[in-house]
């Protein structure tokens, strides 16, 4: 069955924490477990029964509203796999990078930290499971508390009050570390909360070539999509280069002004990195082992060790 366990994110020295677990499925909802104030939570036992862990959290009013102004956009695609199919296809490949790196690391368990709302495991990790890699998923989104897998209601900066008896072995930011308010100290943090300073990073890029490439790709695809011949094709590119590319040009431009000045480019995200903005970043803080750009899109895959800035871990021959 699954189970709640509630703890205050400033947990006083004599107040331990209360577990609650739920009934069985159809059965009623949460209720009181008689005498359950553990204090330690056993790490095994909260992957392998599916607990809920409830902190309560801190946050600053921006932080609020960020994270607020995502809840619309998580319950079309969260919810539903609501994803694009280039997403999907993106999705897989960082499933397959998790799987590379976890095989490396000798992983047996990961914290997806920014997991969203839905109630099933994210489309990039539902097939790893099957290799005894076990789950768990952190949001601060308090939104479907019956999962499938083991979640943490809470951020990040609340977590290490949660008295766990050891460490996850790896963490996972999945298009998520632009969200924190502080990228630099949710990485710290992440690799606190990893036996070895593990991590691993799916992120969007904001360089004005990566965001072009996807500009260009999608109405090369249209046009070849709508006309069939090479007259149409040939008029198609021709209105393209003549009514697009002025409008790529400029709206590029608007971008880079707003990164350049620091002005958010949307309602939704914290921090807009480029490429080398956000590899200075990693290395401040540790080892980057891999750094992969997927072909055609401004995600960028990355394997890092926080704490680690000689030796980098092994990659495979």
């Amino acid at each position: 069955m699954n189970g709640k366990l509630h703890i205050p994110s400033s947990t006083p020295d004599n107040t331990l924490p209360t577990l609650v677990r739920s009934a069985p499925k159809g059965g009623n909802a949460f209720k009181q477990h008689e005498n359950a104030h553990p204090s330690m939570i056993n790490l095994e036992d909260f992957l392998e029964k599916r607990e809920t862990l409830c902190l309560t959290e801190g946050g600053s009013s921006a932080w609020r509203t960020i994270t607020q102004a995502s809840l619309e956009e998580y319950r079309v695609h969260h919810l539903y796999d609501g994803y694009p199919d280039s997403t999907k296809a993106i999705m897989a490949m960082f499933g397959g990078f998790i799987a590379k790196w976890a095989l490396i690391w000798n992983s047996t368990n990961l914290i997806d930290l920014g997991c969203g709302i839905g109630t099933k495991t994210p489309p990039y990790v539902r097939g790893l499971l099957d290799n005894n890699l076990k789950y768990a998923g952190l949001d601060p989104l308090a939104e479907n508390m019956e999962r499938d897998y083991a979640f943490v209601c809470g951020r990040l900066e609340d977590l290490k009050e949660a008295s766990l008896d050891k460490r996850f072995d790896l963490a996972v930011f999945a298009t998520s570390l632009d969200h924190f308010e502080d990228p630099r100290e949710a990485l710290l943090l992440a690799g606190d909360i990893t036996e070895s300073g593990h991590v691993l990073i799916w992120c969007g890029l904001h360089d004005s070539p990566l965001i072009a490439r996807i500009d260009v790709s999608d109405m090369t695809d249209r046009v070849c999509r709508e006309n069939h011949n090479i007259i149409s094709r040939t008029l198609g590119f021709l209105w393209y280069s003549i009514f697009t590319w002025p409008r790529v040009a400029r709206d590029l431009r608007t971008r880079e002004n707003k990164l350049e000045t620091g002005q958010p480019l949307d309602k939704l995200h914290f921090s807009y990195f480029t490429e080398s903005e956000l590899k200075d970043l990693l290395l401040s803080i540790g080892q980057i082992n891999e750094f992969a750009v997927c072909p055609g899109t401004n995600s960028v895959f990355v394997s890092l060790t926080v704490g680690v800035t000689t030796e980098p871990d092994p990659t495979p021959a």
